[in-house]
């Protein structure tokens, strides 16, 4: 599953591999999507970077496992995006791919009228 905009992704330079070490998190607004991306034991996870329950920093929280949570209590699974408990709520999710030495994420195009 992906973000949920329409409209072709392009791949975006997010940070250097090396810059994101196993159970960090990073936040970058890219293309004006607010992103959390989570290095989870060499796999890449990319996240809209705000709690669908409290507006919190989601970078902010320490992943365990595939999981994170909130200090609100929301709970995230990384893979899907999807909240604990609540399957079908979900926060936007991007495709991570890494390129040489850089992580990319796949950025939504604008969809214009």
């Amino acid at each position: 599953m992906s973000h949920g905009r329409e409209g072709n992704r392009g791949l975006v330079t997010f940070a250097p591999v090396a810059r994101l070490t196993p159970g960090t998190a990073l936040a970058r607004t890219v293309d004006g999507y607010a992103i959390a991306l989570f290095n989870v034991d060499g796999a890449f996870h990319a996240l809209d970077d705000a709690c669908l329950r409290c507006c919190a920093s989601l970078a902010a929280a320490t992943p365990v496992g595939a999981q994170l949570s909130c200090a609100c209590g929301f709970g995230y699974d990384l893979a899907t995006g999807a909240v604990r408990g609540v399957e079908r709520l979900r926060t936007g999710r991007y495709d991570v791919s890494v390129n040489g030495d850089d992580i990319c994420v796949a950025i939504p195009a604008l969809v214009r009228p």
